[in-house]
């Protein structure tokens, strides 16, 4: 009987194996092993020092749901990048002081992007930081308020010096440069745990028959024409599903 239980189960293997390989054609699958695998290797904030600092992404953290930040206390960065969103706002437009000209776009797995923005005006993480931060219609912070934070609350200034071995610097330049370089070091920690295409993909890329077949069958027929005739694989490429650059789609 055990015996028969064997040969049964390899057989099962045998046939799920066959399935799996069956599923998607060499060239498909090859393609699906590209989007993998994740999480990708550590990424560091290109002209960031602190990044993967934790004292600095423990200071970033703490900037970034401050809103003291703003002079009159309204409003952080995690007013329009909300966690409870994918640290995005779900808004068509976000709201600061008024309405902006873009949504926030989510902040998760920030640091493997090639530009940041919508429109790409920043080439480094901690550099977009600097816009927002003065933007009067976002923040609309300045050194000066910035210097008064910092010193009137022992916690952050502790944090601070922890951070950057020395007090907030005198040069106006300094300061806005170090305190985006720490909130560019939180983002940058910002990276997404795997989901079930990571699964789906790793399972594949071991012949893990039995794993595999726990991915939805209409995920995989998508999957399919997403590798396959829909070629939507050619701009939304590896790990990240983005090939990092910018694609003129007609639309106004």
């Amino acid at each position: 009987m055990a015996r028969g239980a064997r040969l049964w189960l390899s057989g099962l293997a045998l046939v799920l194996a066959t399935g799996l390989a069956c599923a998607f054609t060499a060239a498909e699958r090859s393609r699906v092993l590209a989007h993998g695998p994740w999480p990708p290797a550590p990424a560091l904030d290109p002209g960031n020092a602190w990044a993967g600092r934790p004292e600095s992404v423990a200071l970033g953290q703490r900037l970034f749901f401050e809103p003291r930040l703003a002079p009159d206390a309204r409003l952080a960065c995690a007013s329009c990048h909300l966690p409870s969103q994918a640290f995005a706002d779900g808004q068509a437009r976000s709201h600061g002081r008024s309405e902006l000209d873009r949504n926030a776009p989510s902040l998760w797995n920030a640091v493997h992007q090639r530009w940041w923005g919508w429109d790409g005006a920043a080439d480094s993480l901690w550099s977009q930081a600097l816009r927002p931060l003065q933007d009067p219609r976002e923040l609309a912070s300045t050194p000066a308020h910035l210097r008064r934070l910092l010193a009137g609350d022992a916690d952050l200034a502790c944090r601070w010096r922890r951070s950057f071995g020395a007090p907030p610097p005198d040069d106006d330049d300094a300061l806005l440069v170090l305190t985006a370089k720490a909130l560019g070091a939180f983002v940058g920690s910002l990276v997404s745990a795997t989901t079930p295409f990571d699964r789906f993909r790793d399972a594949l890329a071991r012949a893990d028959a039995v794993a595999a077949a726990r991915y939805p069958a209409a995920a995989k027929r998508g999957l399919q024409l997403f590798v396959g005739r829909g070629r939507c694989h050619l701009c939304h490429a590896g790990p990240l599903f983005s090939n990092g650059e910018f694609g003129d789609t007609g639309a106004l």
